[in-house]
């Protein structure tokens, strides 16, 4: 019921005692050991210390950990580390996460560092349309929806019930009635 790493002539490459490894996706190795998740780099040493429940790459260096259902960032050789506070972290885009505190959004860097408060609120799509992109992202507050840069500064000041996703053209409601908006809206 344990697995280890062989090379091509049938030697056994590492004394690590696996429950599970997920085969090599670029340079790092999923592995389980105790029933707890870790990473192997191809070196066969251990990349990130197996200690967590959940962990899923975030960037190439660093991982989103899991405690009791809140998420926070770990660095890969677990140099760093932040508390678990996030209900969810979103993709990196652009430099910026976006995280979720209940119906509360804000926006992390890379290494965790909360660049703009959890005060913007959720709407449809925002996982989508609230992520940055190179012109910035899509906010909800106080029921108006404004494109802000990554320094929070709005950028300009949507008068729509709805809106999604934001692309060469975005989909907008008012006085409920669909319509398409471009950039230079």
């Amino acid at each position: 019921g344990f697995f280890g790493i062989y090379d091509v002539d049938n030697h056994l490459q590492s004394d690590l005692i696996l429950e599970d490894i997920i085969p090599f996706s670029g340079d790092l190795a999923r592995i389980v050991m105790n029933g707890k998740i870790g990473y192997l780099n191809k070196d066969l040493n251990i990349e990130l210390p197996t200690e967590f429940e959940e962990v899923i790459p975030f960037t190439d260096s660093s991982f989103i950990y899991s405690v009791a259902d809140k998420k926070g960032l770990v660095h890969s050789k677990n140099t760093w580390k932040t508390s678990a506070d996030y209900d969810e972290i979103y993709p990196l885009n652009f430099g910026v996460s976006m995280v979720r505190i209940n119906d509360k959004i804000g926006y992390i860097d890379a290494r965790g560092n909360l660049l703009l408060a959890l005060q913007f609120d959720q709407f449809v799509n925002f996982s989508k349309a609230g992520a940055f992109t190179k012109d910035g992202a899509i906010v909800k507050k106080k029921n108006k929806y404004m494109l802000i840069n990554e320094k929070g500064k709005i950028l300009f000041t949507y008068p729509y019930e709805s809106i999604n996703e934001w692309g060469d053209w975005i989909p907008v409601m008012k006085a409920f009635k669909w319509g398409f908006i471009n950039q230079k809206a």
